[in-house]
């Protein structure tokens, strides 16, 4: 595994994180992405607490039908008290109430006691499954895509409806602002369709027919969870395919309008889109902004960036 995270620097890669980058502020992803080989972004507690949820439940569902189901809930347990410990039992880590270790236990159990009735419906296939698919130039894309590159996926897991044998993409999100809504927003989704796009190019993968989004409400004094079953159709995959194509040669054009440019130059070609400049808190570029032609340079001391969907199974920390 470290041989891949080695050779992953050696090739043009993309995940679902580096497309939303691109799409969401050209100059972020200039930052993220490019400059200095990429500078590290930062994530706020509420990523974290979902990071020790889905810790806690990849422990619950690899444990289906292999141990008995208390069990499996005390290894989530246990699974979540030692992720939050790693991201929050830190020096200054002011921690809302919604975020408290006890809270998180008690959000688990809850959701364990909800769903306990669908383990004989659903049959966990896969668990934190990671996969690279090469997109390379084929009939009906887009017309001048010539190069190929490397699209990166990390799955909560795969799973097989027990009455038919079909597979199912299997993605938990975590939410405050609420679980309708979440849901909705799932319906038209690039990542969760991205991922059964690329699984489906497997030989296995042609068994997966649509995605499982499963909402977990972080809240301190409420409780909410829910899933849908979204089927996906080649169709999809294919849009899905076509659309990321189109994301990827835009990008391309903008670093080959920027090679050869001064600094100032480049950040003018990968321009701002200032709307999201304070979404979900301040931007971790925000300074480096801020101060793009003249001033500190924040970004010149700032660490670069490490992090891959393959970090944590080659046992490093994300």
């Amino acid at each position: 595994m470290i041989d891949l995270l080695a050779w992953l620097r050696t090739v043009e890669w993309y995940d679902n994180h580096a497309i939303g980058q691109i799409l969401s502020c050209h100059r972020k992803a200039y930052w993220h992405l490019l400059y200095r080989g990429g500078l590290a972004d930062t994530v706020g507690p509420g990523a974290d607490f979902g990071t020790c949820i889905h810790a806690g439940l990849a422990v619950y569902y690899s444990g289906w039908a292999t141990l008995p189901e208390t069990k499996r809930r005390y290894g989530a347990f246990q699974a979540f008290e030692r992720s939050y410990e790693r991201l929050f039992v830190r020096p200054g880590r002011q921690v809302q109430n919604k975020h408290t270790l006890d809270n998180g236990i008690d959000i688990l159990d809850e959701y364990f006691d909800q769903f306990l009735i669908q383990d004989r419906v659903w049959k966990p296939i896969e668990n934190e499954l990671a996969a690279i698919y090469q997109i390379t130039p084929r009939e009906g894309d887009p017309p001048g895509f010539a190069v190929p590159f490397w699209y990166l996926i990390r799955v909560d897991g795969v799973w097989e409806r027990v009455s038919t044998g079909e597979w199912y993409v299997f993605e938990t999100k975590t939410t405050g602002s609420g679980v309708d809504r979440e849901l909705t927003r799932l319906r038209i989704n690039r990542q969760t369709t991205g991922y059964a796009a690329v699984l489906s190019e497997f030989p296995d993968g042609r068994r997966i027919v649509g995605v499982i989004p499963n909402i977990i409400l972080v809240a301190a004094g409420k409780r909410e969870a829910k899933r849908d079953v979204m089927h996906r159709r080649q169709i999809h995959f294919d849009s899905w395919r076509h659309q990321t194509i189109h994301i990827i040669e835009d990008w391309r054009r903008s670093q080959a309008l920027a090679a050869g440019r001064s600094h100032a130059e480049a950040l003018e070609v990968f321009y701002q889109n200032d709307q999201h400049c304070t979404n979900y808190g301040l931007c971790t570029f925000y300074d480096c902004c801020d101060t793009g032609r003249t001033g500190l340079r924040r970004e010149e001391t700032m660490p670069l960036n490490t992090w891959t969907p393959l970090n944590s199974l080659a046992g490093e920390e994300s």
